[in-house]
């Protein structure tokens, strides 16, 4: 089979590379390939420059704070970095973490890893169509709970989770939300202030 007679439709596993990327990057695929920690030559301001720019433009697209974002190697790394570091950093009487059960593998994966740790994780279920069950989550919510992480759009059945009305509950009981949502950028606006999102994960190649 050619090129010219495959179909593809796994997009939600990752993009073509659009050409307008292509683009912006060639630059310094060639000629401005400084190191952005290079602070002692132009080569390093000018890499370092992009990356501040990028940083800005992301922060406008969500309305964050460019302090807030940090770059990852990808989505698996920043869910990782995400409840990892907020789990194990934790010096608080809270012990017990909430997660959806169709959260994707990386997060299900620290999830079990902190089980381990002697944390209590407990799984989110889903309706049919891959809801979360906001009733259970609101009678889980309690001061012994130190984070919820629930995927804003599912990569798999595309269900988009009410992420606002979530979050509320989460700030009534002083709970960090964190939201997987690398499939979202494409899909709906993303705003952290006015959805009282804690930690966002996403993925420039879902984009």
């Amino acid at each position: 089979m050619t090129n010219q007679n495959q179909i593809y439709l796994d997009y939600q596993a990752t993009t073509p590379l659009s050409s307008r990327v292509y683009d912006a990057m060639e630059p310094y695929f060639k000629d401005k390939f400084g190191n952005p920690h290079s602070h002692q030559h132009f080569k390093g301001w000018e890499s370092n420059e992009a990356i501040e720019t990028a940083r800005e433009q992301i922060a406008l697209s969500i309305n964050a704070d460019p302090s807030e974002i940090i770059f990852t190697s990808g989505a698996t790394e920043s869910n990782n970095l995400a409840m990892l570091g907020i789990a194990l950093k934790n010096n608080q009487q809270r012990n017990k973490i909430l997660v959806s059960s169709i959260e994707h593998k990386c997060i299900l994966s620290a999830a079990r890893y902190l089980s381990e740790q002697g944390i209590n994780v407990i799984e989110i279920p889903v309706n049919k169509i891959g809801l979360v069950d906001l009733d259970f989550i609101e009678q889980q919510l309690d001061d012994t709970v130190l984070m919820t992480s629930i995927m804003d759009v599912n990569n798999e059945i595309g269900t988009i989770q009410p992420i606002d009305e979530i979050t509320v509950l989460c700030q009534q009981k002083g709970v960090i939300f964190h939201s997987d949502a690398a499939q979202s950028m494409t899909t709906k606006r993303i705003d952290v202030k006015q959805s009282n999102i804690d930690l966002l994960s996403l993925s420039a190649h879902k984009i």
